[in-house]
């Protein structure tokens, strides 16, 4: 009897060990045969981007990438951004571009952020557009936008260095920043 009972016990353990290995490693397999294999395709129709890893970010993604160099940052960033939320039906809240960058463009990286944090805070990105010129054609300096970001591309020869900033979703109204009253 004490042998039959102890055999349930062990019967009963293993039962579910079992189960929780199926119930677990069934949704891995299915992430993975969902999820990771067909976004793994689509990504590797993009030639720009060399590597990638998704990871959670609050309720949203964050992306890190490595990219090749490109003649349009947006196009590329727009096309992961898409292919990511679709597989992952979350959104990205934030990218981590690997940078290949040398010690000017880091330079020239810092004296943008001042105009950088101006436009995304007021909204106006014409003295960042006339900072970006001044850099040309020494190097090649472009801005993009968009809903969620806001793109920063400079290259100097084999050297780049690329952003990916998140926009700021509140819009401040021109008077308003200028401290003036709305008529």
């Amino acid at each position: 009897m004490k042998l039959t009972k102890n055999f349930q016990i062990w019967l009963v353990v293993i039962s579910f060990i079992l189960t929780t290995g199926v119930l677990f490693g069934g949704q891995a397999l299915a992430t993975k045969l969902q999820v990771k294999n067909p976004l793994d395709q689509e990504m590797a129709k993009l030639n720009a981007v060399e590597k990638y890893t998704v990871e959670a970010e609050g309720d949203g993604l964050r992306v890190n990438l490595s990219l090749k160099q490109t003649k349009d940052l947006n196009l590329v960033m727009q096309q992961v951004q898409k292919n990511i939320e679709t597989f992952h039906k979350k959104p990205v809240r934030s990218f981590n571009i690997v940078a290949r960058s040398n010690p000017k463009l880091e330079e020239i990286r810092y004296q943008l952020s001042f105009y950088l944090e101006e436009a995304l805070a007021s909204g106006q990105y014409i003295q960042l557009m006339n900072a970006l010129e001044s850099y040309q054609p020494s190097i090649t300096a472009k801005v993009f936008l968009n809903a969620d970001f806001v793109y920063l591309q400079l290259e100097d020869g084999n050297n780049y260095l690329y952003q990916a900033i998140p926009r700021n979703k509140v819009n401040i109204r021109l008077n308003q920043y200028r401290g003036g009253d709305v008529s």
